[in-house]
């Protein structure tokens, strides 16, 4: 298994996890993201891991998005990473006003926890195996 195929399985066991969380516990996952969304802290250190993250994905996938088959989606992710850790960094008030607002229990949580689901059944189905 290559090292980007084990990054695409983890983030298929992260979107599954997360999404499953926000459709069956989403009171509870949303009360614990609004309280970690007023660390700073946090948000930075979180900030600088998406960044490391994302320049990984980056770095071995060849700095480019191919846009043959679904080539791009890995590069595409990567890149995205990288965008979201400079804007943990330099906006952690931003990012902490958004999730405080969005993150609410029912309606549009459940709905992105199915989203993230299918994401992750997604990236099982299509993204490990090319790697």
């Amino acid at each position: 298994m290559s090292i980007l195929a084990l990054i695409a399985l983890i983030f298929t066991v992260w979107f599954v996890v997360l999404g499953l969380g926000l459709m069956l516990k989403n009171q509870h996952l949303c009360k614990r993201i609004c309280n970690l969304a007023g660390e700073d802290e946090l948000l930075w250190s979180w900030g600088f891991f998406t960044i490391a993250l994302g320049a990984v994905i980056v770095g071995l996938t060849n700095y480019t998005i191919v846009w043959t088959g679904y080539v791009w989606v890995l590069p595409l992710i990567g890149w995205l990473g990288v965008l979201k850790g400079v804007w943990l960094l330099w906006w952690p008030w931003a990012v902490s006003d958004w999730i405080k607002k969005y993150c609410k229990p029912g309606g549009l949580s459940v709905l992105g926890g199915l989203v993230l689901v299918l994401l992750g059944v997604f990236f099982w189905q299509t993204i490990v195996p090319i790697y």
